[in-house]
């Protein structure tokens, strides 16, 4: 019982820099729910997509204020795109409930 609580309590935590003009896709390979914490520590937003692996179609869209912060559950046949469309940096922190296969930038 006690491995139990401890797996459900576990995160990882980190700091991620998206480049002016691209775009974070997270989840690509990934095969199990999961919930993200996100904090936009910058001083433009962000927007956050999730779309369906299969089809691409949208099933979530928030735009992320700076300084704002975000609980986003994420189903496993879904990818989550962080849009930049600044011409600055985003840097936002990222905690998941579990570890996510599959990340990669590309240019908008």
């Amino acid at each position: 019982m006690l491995a139990i609580l401890f797996i459900s309590c576990y995160a990882l935590k980190s700091g991620v820099t998206i480049p002016a003009n691209e775009t974070l896709i997270l989840g690509e390979s990934n095969t199990k729910n999961y919930r993200a914490e996100i904090k936009n520590t910058s001083n433009v937003k962000i927007v956050i997509k999730g779309e369906k692996k299969q089809t691409g179609e949208y099933t979530q869209r928030i735009e992320l204020p700076p300084k704002g912060n975000l609980r986003l559950y994420v189903a496993s046949d879904e990818v989550i795109r962080f849009i930049n469309d600044n011409n600055a940096s985003v840097k936002i922190s990222l905690q998941l409930t579990r570890g996510i296969e599959g990340m990669r930038y590309i240019k908008n």
